[in-house]
């Protein structure tokens, strides 16, 4: 299940811009614009969209903008571009301040994040950032975030290529390389058509790593105890007493977001089918807060759920097993009738050969009468092969040979044969 999942309403949307562009390969008028020509068209696809900013200044003093709306973005590109970082890339370093954005702010509200990379010059940190960097984006990955990165620069190769597209790919995103830098319009505008179709999808995803589980059992929040202003109904069963398992002591907590109440009961059962991937870690279906309660109230219902699963075959077994008893005596009963038919049958009669192998076979009653039956089948065939036998030894002098309608008469100049005409087709003589 999505971390997005909810019953809540659809989450906004939050697009970050993070430039890591540390050289002189495009200017600010230029970026400023392709920036503001893909808010412009993003709002006429989108609804609910804030905007955000990412960018080193120099001494590696980070810039950020977040969660604003378009104006205040655009002013802040103009205002800072000159106290950009203009020697090295801190490539690693800019996302992972916005991935640890993204999380902190999924504690309180599920967003779709879209995050758009700027990039023109290789990142000189070590493996040991990229691999800390990976692992993040796995994590990432359960919530709805999705990483794009543009290229500038006029190579056709750089060193971290390969990282770039593992980073993009694992978040259904992808990298785009620009060698003119008055194509950044083209290709920025090329990611909002390209992601229409994800813009509100969620990304599905089985149960979490249990490595992970740490991670988000940080992340989310304990219910707390109401105070005496707080609403005492609960937000799932709507009534103050559990109406799962009926007990008073079962006391309402609430989110800490929101306020709204629940029962550990209730609350329970909501995560075991509305969980983010662990079991008793969900999203408030009132907010969308990242919230979770004791392990123990929600293990109980998955191990019920197991042992019907694990009875129901059991049962189907046992039920194939009588089915198959039931045949053996059924057919071991009918076995029994005819060997007692057969027996039966014996002892009213017997039966005697005379004359040999293929002689006639007598049936001697009880009376001591006698009556022939026919011959036995192989006696039978032996009579039917002597009579064919019989029909093909016919002698040849009794066969009439077939007779011609035609004569054949011989030349008597050359001596060729000639049948059916006067003259001979070799000489042209005439034949009487």
């Amino acid at each position: 299940m999505s971390i997005g999942a909810n019953d809540y309403s659809t989450p906004d949307e939050e697009v970050i811009f993070y430039l890591d562009l540390s050289t002189d390969f495009t200017k600010e008028k230029r970026v400023r614009k392709a920036i503001k020509e893909f808010i412009s068209e993003y709002n006429e696809l989108h609804s609910s969209v804030s905007y955000g900013l990412i960018m080193f200044k120099k001494n590696k003093e980070i810039y950020s903008l977040l969660d604003e709306n378009q104006e205040k973005l655009l002013e802040s590109v103009s205002e800072t571009w000159e106290q950009r970082e203009k020697e090295y890339s801190y490539f690693e370093n800019g996302l992972y301040y916005v991935l640890a954005y993204v999380f902190q702010k999924s504690r309180t509200e599920p967003k779709v994040y879209r995050i758009i990379v700027l990039s023109d010059n290789p990142s000189s940190q070590t493996n040991e950032y990229h691999t800390a960097l990976y692992n993040l984006i796995l994590k990432c990955k359960n919530f709805s975030t999705y990483i794009d990165i543009i290229r500038l620069g006029n190579q056709k190769f750089y060193e971290d290529d390969v990282k770039l597209k593992i980073i993009a790919s694992e978040t259904f995103g992808g990298v785009l390389y620009c060698r003119d830098d008055k194509e950044l319009k083209t290709y920025l505008l090329s990611l909002t058509e390209s992601r229409r179709e994800y813009s509100m999808r969620e990304i599905t995803t089985g149960e979490i790593d249990k490595s992970n589980t740490l991670f988000y059992e940080r992340l989310a929040t304990d219910l707390i105890s109401l105070t005496s202003e707080d609403t005492k109904i609960c937000l799932i069963c709507k009534e103050e007493i559990c109406q799962i398992c009926g007990k008073p002591n079962d006391t309402l907590h609430k989110c800490y977001s929101c306020n709204v109440a629940f029962h550990h009961c209730c609350a329970a059962h909501y995560s075991a089918k509305n969980n983010i991937g662990i079991p008793y870690i969900f999203r408030c279906p009132n907010c969308g807060a990242l919230l979770k309660i004791e392990e123990k109230y929600v293990l109980p219902l998955f191990e019920k759920d197991t042992e019907e699963i694990e009875k129901k075959p059991r049962e189907s077994f046992l039920l194939d097993e009588k089915i198959l008893a039931q045949e053996k005596v059924s057919i071991n009963q009918a076995n029994i009738e005819e060997e007692l038919i057969k027996k039966t049958e014996e002892q009213k009669e017997k039966r005697i050969k005379v004359g040999g192998y293929f002689g006639s076979e007598i049936v001697l009653g009880k009376d001591k009468s006698a009556k022939m039956i026919k011959k036995t089948r192989k006696s039978k065939e032996m009579s039917d092969t002597k009579t064919e036998d019989k029909k093909q030894k016919i002698s040849i002098t009794k066969l009439n040979p077939p007779v011609s309608n035609q004569s054949v008469k011989f030349c008597p100049l050359c001596g060729e044969a000639v049948k059916g005409s006067q003259f001979c087709p070799k000489c042209g003589s005439k034949i009487d």
